[in-house]
């Protein structure tokens, strides 16, 4: 059994509509680029937003059942951890949100100019 089946399995089949973000909005490009109903952290740029059906596990123990809430909270988090380093007090590093991100279905790369 995998872990998806597994976590299926106990939470039930509650899944989003993929392609979609909240209340439907069809997901798409726009001005040549991916669309993101979030703004990106200063000093980052997106490469894809392709949120994953839920549930979705994250790392071996961790299983995200609200893709949108997280993709938001990770971006918050790494805005902070880019852009006000005083306000960390622990927590994942820079390369593990951006691969925690990546296993939700967006992928996000660092620009080296550090601008938005």
């Amino acid at each position: 059994m995998t872990l998806k089946s597994l976590a299926m399995s106990v939470l039930g089949e509650k899944q989003s509509v993929p392609g979609t973000v909240p209340g439907g909005t069809p997901v798409g490009t726009i001005n040549q680029g991916p669309w993101t109903p979030y703004v990106m952290p200063k000093g980052v740029r997106l490469v894809s937003w392709e949120p994953k059906v839920t549930p979705v596990a994250i790392d071996v123990c961790s299983v995200v059942v609200d893709v949108t809430k997280f993709i938001e909270s990770e971006l918050q988090e790494l805005d902070s951890r880019l852009n006000n380093p005083w306000t960390v007090r622990g927590g994942f590093t820079v390369s593990q949100m951006l691969d925690r991100l990546r296993q939700a279905g967006v992928t996000v790369e660092l620009d080296p100019k550090g601008g938005g």
